[in-house]
């Protein structure tokens, strides 16, 4: 869908920007931009990827619409996260995927919370979340993150359908898998 459709791409919380040629190798045809709260973080990423525009988002507000926005680990960072991934949501035009640690026990000094799927909000600014899946990246090289790790996709919902749908674009079923927790 995003491929096909060559649909912009925001990475949301971007940091030094690395994510985003790993992104346009997978997207070639869309338009990627970043942006992070962290000033120092724009400046080297602009040095770094001259290719892509960056952004400050600070305040958060400031996010620009995309038609999908990408927030790889940075949730976990805020207490209002909840606010933030409501911000994520609504400055994305059709999808906001979002990556976060799971059920992280021992916080990471960097970290303000731990997820779990029942924290997951079923809809957020009019998206719905159409996709999760939990994956566990203790044994993965290379990461960034030595722990398990959620996937949380959230999506407008299909054309015609009530705003309580429980179905995916696609039309298959939401499976609510917010109370799975790892061994």
């Amino acid at each position: 869908d995003i491929a096909d459709r060559r649909l912009s791409i925001f990475d949301f919380g971007c940091a030094l920007g690395d994510a985003l040629p790993v992104i346009k190798t997978q997207f070639p045809k869309s338009e990627i931009a970043g942006g992070d709260v962290a000033s120092e973080a724009i400046k080297c990423a602009n040095e770094r990827y001259p290719a892509f525009s960056f952004t400050s988002l600070t305040p958060f507000e400031n996010a620009p619409c995309f038609d999908v926005q990408y927030c790889s680990n940075t949730l976990e960072h805020f207490r209002d996260w909840p606010q933030l991934l409501e911000i994520v949501c609504r400055s994305s035009i059709e999808h906001a995927i979002v990556l976060v640690p799971y059920a992280e026990r021992n916080l990471h000094e960097e970290h303000e919370a731990t997820f779990f799927m029942a924290d997951l909000p079923l809809r957020c600014a009019e998206k719905q979340l159409c996709s999760v899946a939990v994956a566990d990246l203790r044994n993965i090289e290379p990461s960034y993150w030595r722990g398990w790790q959620l996937l949380a996709v959230y999506s407008v919902p299909p054309r015609g359908k009530s705003s309580s749908t429980s179905h995916t674009t696609s039309g298959s079923l939401v499976i609510d898998l917010r109370n799975y927790e790892p061994d």
